[in-house]
């Protein structure tokens, strides 16, 4: 149910650069024509310290400006940002704007696995983040989303959070991923998925999980790492196997993109013992909880 979603860095480095202590040092920033402008779409504790460590070894100012994927490739594509590097966006994002990139090799891009080299040097893959589908366990008792195509199902209208994939590269890769599980006429499934949305866009990717977990969205579309922090706030560490059947992550992973499934508790499962208890209930319960409250 997820595919990976590639955060990347576009242009000249293979990850990040680096950001100064968080007091005012404005004074001693060197002439604009000497700064490496960096716009980021990801969180302060995946640039800070890549950023940090880039200007301890390098002594390269790094001017940096945060915001949504697709909004800051869009100041890039009108040529009035003076950015530099781009650092994060999925691979469907950056293919839209490639044309604003001039391509570079890394001199480490041999330590890439080739499968992930899908820039051609106009990116270079920096993070694997699958993306999931979630759910409010109080508000779905019965029959949750179990495959993409689950989401074009007339019952989910108007109570899907999906991020907007003007802003959210991770909602523009989730559409690409929404379109190669489920299938058939490319038009007719975006028309079935947004008229499901039924005009409920949510602003960014973060607030998908908090839509879902205050009752105002009954499931939604997020990244896969929120599964795992949710798994360990429950007291428990993710076992991450592969699995076979005819699940959509067991297809996904049969062609090439490795997705998880989560445990329900059970045992033995298609045989004469298969079971499961009170307590693996129970503990799934506290996991889900901890998943929207993500």
């Amino acid at each position: 149910m997820r595919r990976c979603c590639l955060l990347l860095v576009c242009l000249l480095l293979l990850t990040g650069c680096g950001r100064a202590d968080t007091q005012d040092v404005s004074s001693f920033a060197p002439a604009e024509g000497d700064r490496l402008v960096i716009f980021t779409s990801h969180k302060e504790t995946i640039y800070e310290p890549i950023l940090k460590e880039f200007e301890q070894r390098t002594g390269i100012w790094v001017e940096l400006e945060t915001g949504g994927t697709v909004t800051l490739l869009e100041r890039i594509a009108a040529g009035e940002s003076g950015a530099d590097l781009m650092f994060g966006g999925g691979a469907d994002s950056l293919s839209a704007y490639s044309a604003c990139f001039a391509p570079y090799v890394s001199e480490y891009a041999g330590d890439v696995a080739p499968e992930y080299d899908l820039g051609g040097g106009i990116w270079t893959p920096f993070s694997a983040l699958p993306v999931v589908l979630i759910y409010n366990t109080k508000l779905v008792r019965q029959n949750p989303p179990e495959r993409w195509a689950d989401l074009l199902d007339a019952g989910w209208r108007g109570r899907i959070a999906f991020a907007d994939p003007t802003v959210s590269g991770s909602s523009c890769t989730a559409l690409g991923t929404l379109l190669q599980a489920v299938g058939g006429n490319t038009d007719n499934t975006l028309a079935a998925f947004f008229r499901n949305l039924d005009g409920r866009i949510i602003a960014d990717s973060g607030g998908v999980v908090p839509a879902v977990a205050d009752g105002s969205c009954y499931v939604g579309v997020t990244l896969e790492e929120n599964a795992r922090k949710a798994i360990r706030a429950a007291g428990l560490e993710p076992i991450e196997t592969p699995v076979r059947g005819g699940t959509d992550g067991a297809t996904l992973s049969y062609m090439g993109l490795p997705c998880p499934n989560l445990g329900t508790g059970g045992y033995a499962f298609h045989g004469p013992y298969e079971h499961i208890t009170v307590e693996g209930m129970e503990k799934t319960v506290e996991l889900l909880c901890q998943l929207v409250e993500k």
